[in-house]
């Protein structure tokens, strides 16, 4: 994978030979240690399969939340949604803010599960009623700590 941040495509090499002889095939994604890597470094790709995963695992707990008290929703959320998004968060200083609202809006809905909050709820009202470790103590940068 060749990586180039300017708007035109890099052009792919025609052949790259290794020392053995055999030929490196050119992809345009590749996972590297859990970080979904694209030619461009936009993490595009990441990002989205982050949000898969998260959506996947709220759409599981807010059809069971009958079954869960405060506690054990506090609980699940921080042991299976959190990971999730601390993982590989030293990218989240070089996405773009656009990338990150999709991360914030599954990071939110996690939230809304715990605090039985409204989907209209403001974000600071949602951080009001929680205590989760947020992501910006790691990174400073997500875009959730905008001032209120």
């Amino acid at each position: 994978m060749l990586f180039n941040r300017s708007l035109p495509a890099p052009a792919r090499p025609s052949n790259i030979t290794t020392l053995d002889g055999s030929d490196l095939e050119y992809v345009d994604n590749y996972k590297y240690l859990g970080v979904w890597l694209d030619c461009k470094l936009s993490f595009q790709t990441h990002i989205k399969h982050l949000q898969s995963k998260v959506k996947y695992r709220i759409g599981f707990l807010f059809r069971n939340k009958a079954s869960f008290t405060h506690a054990a929703k506090h609980t699940l959320v921080k042991l299976t949604i959190l990971p999730i998004l601390d993982f590989g968060d030293v990218i989240y200083k070089i996405v773009s803010n656009t990338l990150l609202n999709k991360l914030d809006a599954v990071y939110h809905s996690a939230i809304r599960f715990v605090t039985k909050a409204p989907y209209s709820a403001h974000q600071c009202a949602l951080y009001d009623g929680i205590r989760f470790i947020l992501v910006t103590k790691h990174t400073g940068s997500m875009s959730s700590t905008r001032p209120c």
